[in-house]
C-alpha cells in the first residue's frame, strides 16, 4: 500500500496521473486514514470529500473512477481486507524480537537448561511469557483490530458478489499470517526442543505448526477484545491484564505473569510435546539458535515489504 499521498493540488504532476495513479492514492490515502483513526462501526463516517482532499487528487478524476460513493467505499474494504495492517493478527516485529531475545538470554545465561528435557521445558515457558506478553501489548496499542472486527461485520452485511470477494481477501491474508506464524513455531520450536504433538498436526498442504498459530492467534485475539469491556459494541465484562509475580507452570522461578500470557503458554504445553535428550543432542544448540534467528530476520524483512506495499 502505498504510503504517497496528499500530492501538492499545484504539482503539475497532479494534472498526469493515470486512473491507476488516482485509483492507488486515493486508497492508499484512505486506507491510512482508516488504520490511524481505526474503523469503528462502518466507512460512513468518512467523508469522500475529506479523503478527496487530503489524497490532493482531482475531484473530477475520482469521480470517473467512482461514479458513487459506495462504489469507492467498496473497493476501500477490498483493500483493507487485503492488507495485513488491517488485521488483529499481523506480523509483528517487536513479538518476534522479544521471544528471540529470551530464546538467546537463556542460551547466554542458563545454557545448562537446554541440557535437559525438562530445563528445555522451563526455557519455553519463560520464551512463551516475554514473547506473548509483547504481543498482547502490541495488539492492544493498535487500532487495527476494531478494522478487522468492522470488516467482519461488513462480510455479512453485503450479498454476493461482494461478499465472497470480502471473504476471499480476508482468507488470504489471515492464512498468510498464519503461514508465517507456522515458520516462527517451527524455528523456535526447533531451538527448544519441542514439536508439535501428533494430534494437533493438520494433514498436507499444511504446515506442522498451522494449528497452534491459528489458536495462538485466537487467543491473543480475543484476550484484547475482551480488555477492552467493549465486544462489538456490547459492554462484556473485563479481566485484570496487570503481572503479577508468581509461578504457575512450576519452573521453580516467580516471574510476571498475566492472563494473556498464562493462557497462551498453557496452549502451547498441552499441544506440543518435548523431544528426547538424545534427538536434541543431534544438532549443537548454537546452529538451533541461528537457524531461529534466521527465520526472524527472514520475517521482518517481509513485515518491512509488506509496510512498503
Amino acid at each position: 500500500m502505498s504510503a504517497a499521498f496528499a500530492r501538492d493540488p499545484l504539482d503539475p504532476r497532479r494534472a498526469r496521473m493515470t486512473a491507476d495513479d488516482v485509483r492507488e492514492t486515493m486508497l492508499a490515502t484512505a486506507a491510512h486514514l482508516v488504520n490511524e483513526r481505526g474503523l469503528t462501526v462502518s466507512l460512513q463516517h468518512i467523508p469522500l470529500d475529506a479523503i478527496v482532499a487530503m489524497s490532493g487528487v482531482a475531484r473530477s478524476a475520482v469521480y470517473r473512477i467512482w461514479p458513487k460513493r459506495d462504489q469507492f467505499f467498496e473497493d476501500l474494504l477490498l483493500e483493507l481486507a487485503a492488507h495485513p495492517e488491517s488485521s488483529p493478527s499481523v506480523l509483528d516485529g517487536p513479538t518476534l524480537d522479544a521471544a528471540l531475545d529470551a530464546l538467546t538470554g537463556v542460551v547466554e545465561h542458563f545454557p545448562e537448561l537446554l541440557s535437559t528435557q525438562r530445563g528445555r521445558e522451563r526455557a519455553i515457558v519463560e520464551v512463551c511469557r516475554q514473547g506473548a506478553q509483547a504481543n498482547y501489548d502490541s495488539i492492544e496499542r493498535r487500532r487495527t483490530w476494531r478494522t478487522y472486527m468492522s470488516l467482519s461485520a461488513a462480510v455479512l452485511s453485503y450479498s454476493e458478489p461482494m461478499r465472497g470477494r470480502l471473504e476471499h481477501e480476508i482468507h488470504k491474508t489471515q492464512q498468510r499470517f498464519i503461514d508465517q506464524m507456522s515458520r516462527f513455531y517451527s524455528a523456535m520450536g526447533s531451538a527448544l526442543g519441542r514439536r508439535v504433538r501428533t494430534e494437533f498436526v493438520p494433514p498436507p498442504p499444511a504446515k506442522p505448526w498451522s494449528t497452534l498459530a491459528a489458536s495462538g492467534s485466537a487467543v491473543m485475539e480475543g484476550m484484547v477484545l475482551r480488555s477492552t469491556g467493549t465486544l462489538a459494541g456490547l459492554q462484556v465484562p473485563t479481566f485484570e491484564v496487570g503481572p503479577i509475580p508468581f509461578d504457575p507452570f512450576s519452573t521453580g522461578s516467580a516471574q510476571k505473569w498475566s492472563p494473556p500470557a498464562i493462557s497462551f503458554t498453557s496452549m502451547l504445553l498441552a499441544m506440543t510435546e518435548g523431544v528426547s535428550d538424545s534427538e536434541y543432542a543431534e544438532v549443537p544448540i548454537e546452529a538451533r539458535v541461528n537457524a531461529a534467528a534466521s527465520v526472524v530476520r527472514e520475517l521482518q524483512l517481509e513485515i518491512e515489504r509488506d509496510r512498503g506495499r
